[in-house]
Formats: C-alpha cells, structure tokens, sequence
C-alpha cells in the first residue's frame, strides 16, 4: 500500500509541476501513463495492452497506436498501459518533458538518451528527459524467503552485452554511479573493520578485466571533466596515487583513455571509441 501511494503522490506532483510548461508525459514502471499535450494533433501511445483512454479538453479518435485530437489547446491523457519485462521504451512524434519512475530496488542496465537528471525520491528513481524517444532497459530483484536476490533475466543480459560494448564512459556513469553504488553497499553487512585499498580492486580485477567499477567511472568522469593529469585526477578523486594510476592504465587498456607525452609530462585525454581523443 506504501509503494501505491508513494507512486500516487508522485504523479500528482510531478504533474502539479510539469502542467504549465510544454507538453509533458509521465511514465510509471507498472504502466500508469499521464501526458499533458500542448498545441499538438496527436500523441502516440506508451506501452502495450492500454486501457480505456481518459481525456480531457478535447474529442479524439485512436488510430492504431495514435491518438487524434480535435484540436489543440491543452489535452491531458491518462491510462494503465503494460511494458515488456524490464523494458521501458517508446517513440513520440515531437520532443516531450518527460518524467520515468522506476523502484529504488531496480539496477538500471541502459538508457538511451542520457537523462537531464537522475535522483532518489522516496521509494523511486526519477529519470528526467526532454526527447522524442526513450529506452530503458532495467531489473528488478527477486524475494525469495523473505530476503531480496537479485535474479537478472539473463536473456536481458546477454543482449545487453552487445550494446553495452558500444556505450561510452559518459552513460556508464551516469547509469551506474548512483545505482550500482548503492545496491553493493545494501547487500554487503556491517563489517567491523574496512578492508584495505587494495584487496577489492585486486577482486573486481579478478573477475572482469573489461568490466567497470566504480573507481574506473570516477577516474573517467575526472578525465572527462578536464582533469588530464594523474596529480588532478588523484585530487578530483580523492585516491591514492596507486588506486588512480592503475585504474587510468585499465582505461587506457580497454579504449576509453589515451596516454599522450607533452614536454616531459604525461597526460590523459578521453578517447573515442573510434581511436581518437576527444
């Protein structure tokens, strides 16, 4: 009961807020859909399986996947729509303000465009967009005997692996940062003594060479900030010269990161995927 009125308060909100600015849409994870159309025609329906259409301040008419309007004064719609299984996506005519909700319990897995801004709100993550299309690819943690384990749909996964091939430091740390941060720290206890610097980087090494973590997107969002010297680097990351020396040479390694030698000092420019420094 929570969860529902947290959501409810959140639309009423989110709405109360986005109503006199241009046309708006607000998506909800388990298919509850509010627009607000602005001197528009038409609007193209969000999700699957929508239920009857409720609209105000003008007739309409559906046409397939399209609504129709009569006019175009300020139109508001809102349904109950169905989405596939972590997969939140969608094309609109015209650009929108729009607004996705989904639960604090999900991880993010892509997202397409990057948000204007990414937060916690209660219960919730609040994307915010302004685009004509939007992809969001996520899961959701299974319960099982009363305590959350994180089941990924690993179909999901394995098609994700291609596209996350191509996806720049930009959106992975946009999309991981606030996310995957938080779900380790909820899954490991108390511990009575922190472990030392070393010994976690040693594992995630371990484990995935050509994976992320956390310490690599800070170092990248450092270089991309214009901190291309490991000195700057170190003081916009707060590591230790170690640390950050060697997630720099990971970087290097995988693409993201060039290593260019100017006057007798060494610098680190971010590097497109397509070999060139940006």
């Amino acid at each position: 009961m929570k969860p529902l009125l947290t959501l409810i308060a959140l639309a009423l909100l989110a709405f109360a807020v986005t109503v006199s600015h241009s046309s708006t849409l607000i998506v909800f994870y388990n298919g509850t859909v509010i627009a607000n159309i602005s001197g528009e025609s038409s609007f193209q329906l969000v999700g699957h399986n929508v239920t009857p259409i409720r609209v105000s301040g003008s007739s309409f008419s559906v046409h397939g996947d399209l609504l129709y309007f009569s006019n175009k004064s300020n139109v508001t719609i809102s349904y109950v729509a169905s989405f596939s299984k972590g997969v939140i996506s969608f094309n609109e005519p015209y650009p929108l303000n729009i607004t996705l909700y989904l639960p604090s319990s999900s991880t993010v897995t892509y997202m397409s465009p990057a948000p204007d801004s990414f937060s916690l709100q209660g219960e919730f993550y609040k994307l915010s967009f302004y685009s004509d299309n939007v992809t969001v690819l996520y899961y959701l943690p299974s319960t099982v005997g009363g305590s959350a384990i994180s089941q990924p749909n690993y179909n999901l996964i394995y098609t994700l692996i291609a596209v996350l091939v191509g996806l720049n430091g930009f959106f992975a740390f946009s999309i991981v940062k606030l996310l995957r941060v938080r779900n380790v720290v909820a899954q490991v206890p108390e511990a009575k003594e922190q472990p030392k610097e070393e010994e976690p980087e040693e594992k995630e090494e371990q484990q995935s060479e050509a994976r992320l973590n956390d310490r690599d997107l800070l170092v990248l969002e450092a270089i991309n900030k214009g901190n291309y010297t490991l000195s700057d680097i170190m003081k916009f990351t707060k590591l230790p010269k170690t640390t950050a020396y060697r997630r720099v040479k990971k970087l290097i390694s995988l693409g993201y990161v060039e290593e260019v030698k100017k006057e007798g000092r060494t610098f680190y420019f971010p590097k497109n995927r397509s070999g060139t420094h940006s």
